[in-house]
């Protein structure tokens, strides 16, 4: 799949899009569910309570947060790419997290959360066909492309796991 223009999504989305090395997205989000298990299948449920700040979300909410978020730019991009007009809200993750209960959870049931989402999001972008790549709509107010929104997974996981790894797993 193509690299999206900056043109096909929102500035603030930039940082995640740029972390996906041109023509690797399908292949990064292979590699980043293995990627993923390697990085959090070793820490306890107590390690997982552990907020780096006070204020900060704990490692659970960061991974139900991915979670979240995984299914959240997975269904746009399906959306756009059925061809649906029908623009999309956003979503507000300070709300989200919280209201996910993750803490109650086990550090691995989050994970798998994150993990069933991903595998669907893979079989997704890789049945789409290509005249569906360019498909766009509007998603939170902004212009964005299926690609667009299938690049956004990879790299906000990217973008996530070195965030773990600087703040709660060092």
């Amino acid at each position: 799949m193509q690299t999206p223009d900056a043109s096909e999504y929102a500035p603030y989305y930039h940082r995640y899009v740029s972390l996906v090395p041109a023509g690797q997205c399908l292949a990064l989000m292979h590699e980043q569910v293995g990627q993923m298990e390697a990085l959090l299948s070793s820490v306890t449920d107590a390690q997982g309570m552990h907020a780096y700040a006070p204020g900060k979300w704990t490692l659970k909410e960061v991974i139900g947060h991915v979670a979240d978020a995984e299914r959240v730019f997975g269904y746009r991009a399906l959306h756009l790419a059925r061809g649906d007009a029908n623009p999309l809200p956003s979503y507000e993750q300070d709300l989200w997290s919280p209201n996910g209960a993750f803490n109650a959870l086990s550090v691995a049931s989050v994970l798998g959360q994150w993990k069933t989402a991903r595998l669907s999001n893979i079989a997704v972008a890789e049945g789409l066909p290509e005249e569906a790549h360019v498909r766009s709509g509007t998603v939170s107010g902004n212009p964005c492309t299926v690609r667009a929104l299938v690049h956004m997974l990879p790299g906000h996981v990217a973008y996530h796991i070195a965030h773990m790894r600087q703040h709660y797993l060092a």
